[in-house]
């Protein structure tokens, strides 16, 4: 979200406004996402530590991790072609 915001209000000539604004509604709604899955998974954890079971490991992170180094790959080869 950090990353949003600042993108908006503080480079706006960093991309042309179409790109840029694609950029920054990618960045949102990933983090409202993941707030969600945050919330769900601390969920869960509670309700498995009351019944004092094993935790699982989040495999989100896996795909999370290569999402993000892919996504930012991609805005680096898009500003250097600009």
């Amino acid at each position: 979200m950090a990353a949003a915001i600042g993108i908006d209000q503080l480079a706006p000539d960093l991309a042309p406004s179409q790109l840029r604004e694609g950029l920054v509604a990618a960045l949102g709604i990933t983090a409202a996402l993941l707030a969600w899955y945050a919330w769900r998974r601390w969920v869960l954890n509670e309700r498995t530590m009351r019944n004092d079971a094993e935790l699982t490991l989040p495999h989100i992170l896996v795909w999370l991790s290569g999402g993000l180094a892919t996504g930012i790959l991609l805005t680096l080869a898009a500003l250097m072609l600009l």
